[in-house]
């Protein structure tokens, strides 16, 4: 395995820490798995230092954990910090569906509307990288609209530590069209440019987000006990 730096503007750091991120939300690296510097130097052919500063910066997003003895490991969420995560994300995401339902132009819209026409073809295709994908393209998009740069943030942040779920969520196979009934929902409230109404269905597709992840961490804890 390796992971490609790429040339940009930005900083390396920047760079590192983007990587690192997309390699831990894309459960290249398990929940409780150690982050060893050394290797993740060879895998990205960066600096220990720069390594240092993206895993710091990783830790105070919640993706990475520092345990004594141990190091840098990927965070994993109990069900009561699962339930706190999406405690938050329901309000924020309902607010960032409501503000772009108010402010959001047409082509923005069409993007929106273009992003879960992508999520059907993959469910279609059963291509659960491909979907996954695509609902996080959806979120983006609708916190990018939404016309708040703090929220778009915060939601940024939140849906990090989520996808830190994804690998006990995916095993709950009954789940992905039920999700996708309320994307479909959520996107019929926001054409119509129905506010109140997109915001009651993005709370109530986060709640069942939260339901479904809740009880897969509960399973898989019972799998090991």
């Amino acid at each position: 395995m390796q992971f490609n730096i790429s040339v940009s503007a930005a900083p390396l750091r920047e760079r590192v820490v983007d990587v690192l991120r997309q390699a831990i939300t894309e459960c290249h690296f398990e929940p409780g798995g150690r982050l060893v510097e050394r290797e993740l130097c060879d895998l990205m052919s960066v600096s220990r230092g720069s390594v240092r500063e993206a895993l710091r910066q990783l830790e105070s997003e919640g993706l990475v954990t520092l345990i004594p003895n141990i190091g840098p490991v990927v965070t994993s969420l109990s069900p009561d910090e699962a339930r706190t995560i999406y405690e938050v994300r329901a309000v924020m995401e309902g607010l960032a569906a409501k503000l772009f339902t108010m402010n959001a132009n047409e082509q923005t819209m069409k993007r929106l509307v273009k992003t879960v026409d992508r999520i059907r073809e993959t469910i279609a295709a059963h291509d659960e990288k491909g979907m996954l994908n695509a609902k996080s393209r959806f979120y983006d998009i609708l916190a990018e609209g939404c016309g708040n740069p703090v929220a778009s943030e915060q939601l940024r942040l939140l849906r990090a530590r989520v996808t830190l779920l994804r690998g006990v969520t995916l095993s709950q196979r009954e789940r992905v069209a039920e999700s996708f009934m309320e994307v479909e929902a959520m996107l019929d409230a926001i054409r119509s440019r129905d506010p109140d109404k997109a915001w009651s269905s993005a709370v109530a597709h986060i709640d069942k987000c939260a339901e479904a992840a809740i009880q897969a961490l509960h399973l898989a804890n019972a799998s090991v006990t």
